[in-house]
């Protein structure tokens, strides 16, 4: 939940210091959706997971997920953070889809004021190419908080699709 709350404030911060303010230099971030086998998408400027990322071996039994699910899914919450942070919807739009993607469509380039502080991610649980985990985050401000993120599998990569 504090991600997806802090995500929409970050976006209106972003939209209402556009408008208030004079020009701005806008800075983009490629944010690249990880694929199964840890590499980057084809094209992708964006280096291969290394290999400490994606352990070997069985994931916590009961989750359905692998691994490599785990890894990547958490990888997929870290660039989600990272890319909320730069309030670029381009970013947004790249590791997201559903009600998530449409949440954030409409917004603009900026850095906002609170930056969210990516904490951890537990729990992940995977059931063919939907899963969901818990990811903890915070703002300057506030202990980590968890929240559920709904992910699905687009063309071979994890993407975020809400958040509750």
């Amino acid at each position: 939940m504090l991600l997806l709350v802090l995500g929409g404030v970050l976006l209106l911060r972003s939209r209402e210091a556009r408008t208030t303010a004079g020009p701005t230099t806008t800075t983009t971030t490629t944010v690249a959706a990880v694929t199964p086998t840890g590499d980057a998408p084809t094209g992708s400027t964006v280096p291969p997971l290394p290999s400490s990322v994606l352990p070997s071996g069985p994931a916590p039994s009961g989750s359905g997920a692998s691994a490599q699910d785990v890894a990547e899914i958490t990888a997929l919450a870290q660039a989600l953070v990272a890319a909320l942070n730069t309030g670029d919807p381009d970013a947004i739009a790249q590791v997201t889809c559903g009600t998530l993607l449409d949440q954030v469509r409409g917004g603009g380039p900026g850095t906002p004021e609170t930056q969210i502080v990516y904490d951890r991610t537990e729990d992940v649980r995977v059931d063919g190419d939907t899963g969901t985990a818990e990811v903890f985050a915070s703002d300057d401000a506030t202990p980590p908080s968890a929240a559920t993120m709904e992910v699905e599998r687009v063309d071979g990569a994890w993407r975020a699709c809400n958040l509750r």
